[in-house]
């Protein structure tokens, strides 16, 4: 059968998403990214893998409470004050559709991570299809075909298909959504209308930060048609296909006993964790003092904590500069690291390096919107989504795997950008091309340099973007299956990667741990000296590597150099006495023997 070119586009970029995906996808199987789920434990990725584990013991309906505490909610409270604070001890503690195709997965498989990044894989290269459609209905082929090309090679998609996070579905749900809606103001009848309301029950199934949608829906039909007799007919089919999709849950709440339209718990507390005036705008930064008395007076309801994050501003103008703040993680190409870290994968799969980010998106889509000028209105039908997720941003995290479910919104006039490119240089248009060259560019630049101004320079922003937790985690990977020169070679590679003392002492002193296990004790001593001069002036690690020289390097000498250097840096009791203690032990005839 022959295919139509738009079919052959369609199928082209389909086929390039999931062979990038699929390239990926072998380059960290063997890695400690694809155990994250069973490793990193405190992550959502952990919290789902946990989550589908009890659906797949046979806990369907979720009778057993759970509603898991990470270590720095329990900094902030007691856990029998977050269980009061997150209301109803069974309401599921996030959407559940993902933690039930988790555990769906679970049951037939004993670890559901490779099937998962094959469904994820397959979901993202659907999307790629879907928003070249979408695309080309708002704004013509070339735009559509150029936003799902950047959308296969986008890296940081790439990056979040292969690991327990439920992105991809996040993506897809929403553009599903999206181009139902885009289909019901091309035909508005009442199936176009159900089939919207089951799209948005989907998307509300899949993340819980689509709540606020369905009103921006009702809010466009009105622009749309006004306050007619068709409006009221199509919102409420709408309405009850959003009810007829939401059914399972409404049941299965009403079975277990809690309340019959609520998919989540963390809403409040999250706002009040990043929201108050003691919250830091860019980093994930937990200041129990300030949190915990917000999140008391709110006490779970999502209003009365809103209204006390804002109390706690001195001035309406100090709420704009917070939220100016929050905003210029949008605006500069820094992948901010939560569960899974970008800069991480990127070291284990070069071809994250080559591909295009969102340094490169950015500049292209404000460039595009800026053509639409005056045709924004098109774009109408991507906004209640569009705006959901940046909602949800502003009011977390401008984390990297956050943005990247708005960035896919963001590729409409990205491709727009593209795609005049390309027909300004088939016709000649020099100039046309060189401005909007020059534009991008000037863009990007500005985006980078706002970027020092947020991080710091490249060397402290390295302290962000090569944290301790995966090469701790990439260490212990290895070392568990006794490749001890691989997790020697992660300890290495952090300390080369972070500039802060205190972790490259912590990452030799790790190697050497390592170093003495596989039995290499000279290589060990060598790498607690290295340790001793990265940061001389904790007594702690020198108290440490004293020990590690003492007991097993057998290094007397060594042992009383770290102990008499320690002790010079008058470190407080009771370390000063242990100090003390081990030089009065060691200096005795017996221990000298």
């Amino acid at each position: 059968m022959k295919l139509s070119p738009i079919a052959r586009r369609s199928l082209a970029v389909f086929v390039l998403a999931v062979l990038l995906r699929v390239l990926h996808l072998l380059h960290v199987v063997p890695t400690p990214l694809f155990a994250y789920h069973h490793d990193f434990k405190g992550s959502d990725m952990f919290i789902f893998d946990q989550w589908g584990q009890r659906i797949a013991a046979g806990d369907v309906l979720g009778r057993a409470p759970y509603q898991p505490l990470a270590a720095w909610q329990l900094l902030i409270a007691p856990e029998s004050r977050w269980h009061q604070w997150y209301g109803h001890p069974l309401t599921f503690y996030k959407a559940p559709l993902y933690a039930y195709l988790v555990g769906a997965l679970r049951f037939v498989w004993d670890d559901p991570m490779l099937p998962l990044a094959l469904i994820q894989i397959a979901a993202s290269g659907l999307c790629v299809v879907l928003l070249g459609r979408l695309g080309a209905r708002l704004l013509g082929e070339g735009p559509g075909f150029a936003a799902a090309l950047l959308f296969a090679l986008y890296a940081p998609a790439i990056h979040y298909d292969v690991v327990m996070l439920r992105g991809p579905l996040i993506v897809l749900s929403s553009l599903l959504a999206t181009g139902a809606l885009l289909q019901l103001r091309e035909q508005p009848t009442c199936w176009y209308a159900g089939m919207l309301g089951l799209a948005m029950a989907l998307a509300l199934l899949t993340n819980e930060g689509f709540a606020p949608v369905p009103l921006l829906i009702l809010w466009l039909l009105l622009a749309w048609w006004g306050a007619t007799r068709r409006t009221a007919l199509l919102a409420g089919v709408f309405a009850l296909g959003l009810l007829a999709g939401l059914t399972p849950v409404v049941l299965r709440n009403l079975a277990v006993g809690a309340p019959p339209l609520t998919l989540a718990v963390t809403g409040s507390t999250v706002l009040a964790v990043f929201n108050s005036a003691n919250a830091n705008p860019y980093a994930f930064d937990i200041r129990p003092h300030a949190v915990a008395p917000l999140i008391a007076q709110g006490n779970g309801q999502m209003l009365a904590t809103a209204l006390a994050c804002l109390e706690s501003f001195p001035s309406a103008a100090a709420v704009a500069v917070f939220y100016l703040k929050k905003t210029a993680g949008l605006l500069i190409p820094f992948e901010n690291p939560d569960n899974a870290n970008f800069y991480y994968a990127a070291l284990e799969d070069p071809l994250l390096r080559l591909l295009p980010a969102y340094g490169t998106l950015l500049p292209l889509a404000l460039v595009g919107l800026a053509l639409l000028n005056r045709r924004l209105r098109e774009l109408a039908p991507v906004m209640p989504f569009a705006a959901a997720l940046l909602a949800s941003i502003l009011l977390t995290m401008t984390l990297s795997r956050y943005r990247v479910t708005l960035a896919v919104f963001l590729l409409l006039p990205a491709g727009l950008t593209l795609a005049r490119l390309v027909a300004w240089a088939a016709a000649g248009r020099a100039r046309a091309v060189a401005t909007t060259l020059g534009a991008v560019a000037s863009l990007a630049w500005a985006s980078l340099a706002l970027e020092g101004v947020v991080l710091g320079p490249a060397r402290e922003a390295d302290r962000q973007r090569y944290r301790t937790a995966e090469f701790l985690l990439g260490a212990e990977f290895y070392a568990r299956r006794g490749l001890y020169d691989r997790a020697i070679g992660e300890a290495m590679e952090l300390v080369r990667r972070n500039p802060d003392p205190e972790v490259q002492a912590s990452g030799l002193l790790l190697a050497a741990r390592l170093q003495l296990h596989k039995n290499d004790r000279a290589r060990a001593g060598e790498t607690l000296q290295l340790a001793a001069r990265a940061n001389p002036g904790d007594a702690q690690l020198l108290t440490v590597i004293g020990d590690l020289q003492r007991d097993a390097l057998g290094d007397a000498k060594a042992a009383a150099g770290s102990y008499r250097q320690a002790l010079a840096l008058e470190p407080l009791e009771p370390l000063a006495e242990r100090l003390r203690q081990r030089l009065a032990r060691m200096e005795t005839p017996e221990s000298m023997r």
